[in-house]
């Protein structure tokens, strides 16, 4: 398992509505969604937060407030993402997944082989690529087929690790596609040269949010 698969499935948060408040929220953007409409394909792209604040929940533009969202998903979080990641995936055979967020940031790192200036500037450089880059190709680009077989990768990951003391749970179509989307970002960010000495870029993400308000 490597490091990305890790921050995606074992440093992620609890999922939306597991707190007090946030099932709320997490229903109320859901129908939304809906509501709003939707492409047949699904709908690929990265939000830019307005100074890592109004994250994404606020930027849908489906009547979900950015003063109302920040606060819930934030706390959520444990910090404030620099971008979210969304997208809708119609798996074919009458599967979909629903709404699918991975919330990213960028974040400095210190006492390693560069000054502390130094790994701030650099940490300021990668965010600037980070929020400006035009992620929508990436993203659009995951396909029902790569979601099933890291799927069933993951799944053959898990079955490999299992005791007779412990039993991983089983995974998930959503944990399959967030991770892909958030590999995905970190490969294009690392080609860019921004995964350097002073740099770090963590990822989180719940379970995605199908049209009733409930993870997948």
């Amino acid at each position: 398992m490597d490091w990305l698969d890790e921050f995606v499935r074992d440093a992620a948060p609890p999922a939306l509505g597991s707190s007090p408040g946030t099932d709320v929220l997490a229903a109320a953007v859901a129908a939304a969604a809906v509501e709003s409409g939707r492409p047949g394909s699904g709908h690929a792209g990265l939000r830019r937060l307005a100074g890592g604040i109004g994250v994404g929940l606020g930027v849908l533009a489906v009547g979900v407030g950015a003063a109302a969202a920040t606060p819930a998903v934030i706390d959520w979080l444990g910090w404030s993402p620099d971008v979210v990641a969304q997208r809708t995936f119609d798996l074919g055979d009458g599967q979909s997944l629903g709404l699918c967020e991975v919330f990213i940031r960028v974040t400095p790192e210190y006492g390693g082989a560069v000054s502390n200036e130094e790994a701030d500037r650099r940490t300021e450089a990668a965010r600037g690529f980070l929020t400006e880059h035009d992620w929508d190709p990436l993203i659009a680009s995951i396909t029902a087929d790569q979601i099933r077989s890291e799927y069933e990768a993951d799944q053959a990951r898990r079955d490999a690790s299992t005791t007779d003391t412990a039993t991983p749970p089983p995974a998930t179509l959503s944990g399959a596609a967030t991770h892909l989307i958030a590999d995905r970002i970190s490969a294009e960010f690392a080609l860019a040269g921004h995964l350097q000495d002073g740099v770090a870029i963590e990822a989180a993400a719940g379970p995605c949010i199908d049209d009733d308000g409930a993870p997948e």
